[in-house]
This record gives C-alpha cells, sequence and structure tokens, in this order.
C-alpha cells in the first residue's frame, strides 16, 4: 500500500528477485505486473500513460533488471538522456539500478560483506553523506559517476542502469 503513497517516488529494495517479482518464489512477492496495476504504469513510459512514476528505483536482488520491473514503476528499460527527459519526452528524469543476474548470496541472512561494502559505498558517492550522517565535502555526484567510483565489477553480478544515467541524488 505504501507503493501508492503520491508522495512516494523513490524505492530501495534488497532481497530476493527475479525478472518479474520482487520477494519468494513461493512466498510474499510482489509481480511487475501487480506493480503496474497498482502504480497505473504503462509498460512504455515514454509514451504511454504513468500514474506514478517514481524518480529512483534500486531492486538489490537478482535478476531484477531482467523483465518489466523498471517499467512497472514508470520507468524506461533503456539509457535516456537527461536532455532527452526534459525536451524529447518532456518529463521529469528518472534512474533504475537493478541486477541482470545472480548476486551473491547471503549467510544465515546477513548480507555478504563485499556487497555491503558497494552499497555503502554507493549512497556515499551519491548523496556527498558519510556513514555518519555527515557531509563528505565533496559535491554530490551524479548516478553514473557514483556507480563507476564504487567498484561494483568485483561483485558477481551485472548492476544494470536504466532511465537517467545523470540523475543527482538531489533533484
Amino acid at each position: 500500500g505504501l507503493l501508492n503513497d503520491p508522495e512516494a517516488h523513490n524505492f530501495f529494495y534488497f532481497g530476493h528477485g527475479a525478472s518479474e517479482f520482487m520477494g519468494m518464489q513461493s512466498r510474499q512477492r510482489i509481480t511487475s505486473a501487480e506493480l503496474e496495476s497498482s502504480l497505473t504504469n504503462s509498460l512504455n513510459p515514454l509514451y504511454g500513460h504513468v500514474g506514478h512514476p517514481y524518480r529512483f528505483v534500486f531492486l538489490d536482488g537478482c535478476d531484477t533488471a531482467n523483465g518489466n520491473l523498471p517499467l512497472a514503476f514508470g520507468i524506461p528499460n533503456q539509457i535516456v538522456s537527461e536532455d532527452d527527459f526534459n525536451n524529447k519526452y518532456h518529463l521529469q528524469p528518472r534512474s533504475f539500478l537493478g541486477w541482470s543476474g545472480h548476486i551473491a548470496n547471503s549467510v544465515k541472512g546477513q548480507m555478504p560483506g563485499i556487497h555491503c561494502q558497494f552499497i555503502l559505498n554507493f549512497w556515499n558517492k551519491w548523496s556527498g553523506i558519510n556513514d555518519e550522517g555527515d557531509p563528505t565535502g565533496d559535491a554530490p555526484e551524479n548516478l553514473r559517476q557514483a556507480l563507476d567510483d564504487t567498484g561494483f565489477s568485483s561483485l558477481s553480478g551485472s548492476i544494470t542502469r536504466y532511465g537517467c544515467p545523470t540523475l543527482p541524488f538531489y533533484q
């Protein structure tokens, strides 16, 4: 229900995933079709009806970038420049991050250290805020720069970016 809140425009999920759902295969999950229906977003967010587009979505679960999950959140599953979002499509820039493969398995519910470090580095670099909540003193980086500086290539999966690659944190 909170996904439909009119103030909700950013979403981070950590857990099990697949190309068409977040959650567990046989237990609690939400599918891309359920999201699409609930948020009233078409599968063509650049031209179709987008009732509740999200500005930024990061689905930190296996295979989440391989299906319609970005589209269900109103984010195109392709790279679109900030200039095209603004001038060609007349839409607010939006971005999606997900994995196009399996990522490191947790051990007894604990996130692997290398994955945890990637997540912390990413948020610190993109927001310009350190682990203690203090400004780093550096100007916040855009999404592409933050990802490039985090070392995500050392993880077992492949992170995928869709939408605006230069989305700033504070927009």
